[in-house]
Formats: C-alpha cells, structure tokens, sequence
C-alpha cells in the first residue's frame, strides 16, 4: 500500500466517519458542512482537517451520542484497517450545548508515531448558518441542500 499525504489520511477519516454515521443515523438529521462538505459534496480541490455538522431533527446531544458510540465501534476500526489506519486517542476537548467537538488521534500503518498525521476532528453544532442567496429547494434558512443538489449557492472548482 502506497504511503498516503497526511491530508489523505484525514479524509479516509472523514469518509470512513460518514459511512458507519450514515449507516446508523437516517441522513435528514445532519447536514455537513463547511471545508468538508465542499470538498465531499462539490468537488472542491481543498483538503479540510475537520468535519464539521448541523443538526436536523433529532437534538445535539443525540448526535453527539451517535459519534460518540461510532468513535468505539468495531464498525468504524473495520473501515479504517482497511486504509491502513487506527484510531489510537479520542478526547472531547469542548463539548457544549451549541458544539461538541471530538480530536481523534491516527495511527497510520507504516508510520512512527512521530510521523503520524495531526488528529482529526469531528464537530457538531446546532446552529445554522443563513445563505446569502435564496434556496431553490424553499428553505428560508440553510446551510447547504447537498444531499438534494439544488441550493444556488454551489461552489465552483477553483
């Protein structure tokens, strides 16, 4: 397996993250958002280090649950060998009730722990975000339609 950038491993992070997350939470309950959901659900060439959420329908402290029970289950370390990697560390360094925010240390097969990526992080808040720009789907406020592809406020590829 070739040695992946350290930006690659935190993806594999994300996609791995998002894979168990869907499988476990019906999707209309979270929105991704920020350098994640452009890169994931636009194409942007950006890496991000971070994922972050917007809650829908269920509480915070639900959400916050469910990546909690993610982050220690044998489904998310299965997705994760596969890639090569490991989660070695979770902390919950701020965990209020507007953002919860998880640092998951990697361990990358192949790598000494010194040459080991930054952690990752995982964040969900249940704030939203107002768009500048009406949103074709009807929703007054919004922080991206993603799933459906029919918000206005696309980004284009740098």
């Amino acid at each position: 397996m070739p040695l992946l950038r350290d930006a690659q491993i935190i993806e594999h992070f994300h996609l791995a993250l998002l894979q168990v997350l869907q499988a476990r939470l019906d999707q209309a309950s979270y929105i991704v958002k920020g350098g994640a959901n452009l890169r994931y659900f636009f194409d942007s060439v950006r890496y991000s280090e971070d994922i972050d959420f917007d809650v829908r329908r269920i509480e915070a402290w639900a959400l916050a649950d469910k990546v909690d029970e993610i982050l220690a289950s044998p489904a998310i370390r299965t997705v994760l060998r596969s890639g090569g990697l490991e989660v070695k560390e979770v902390t919950k360094p701020k965990q209020t009730e507007t953002t919860q925010r998880w640092k998951v240390a990697l361990a990358v097969a192949g790598r000494s722990s010194q040459s080991a990526p930054r952690s990752s992080s995982a964040t969900g808040t249940a704030t939203t975000a107002t768009c500048s720009r009406p949103c074709q789907a009807g929703l007054s406020r919004h922080t991206h339609c993603a799933p459906r592809r029919s918000c206005t406020t696309r980004r284009k590829r740098l």
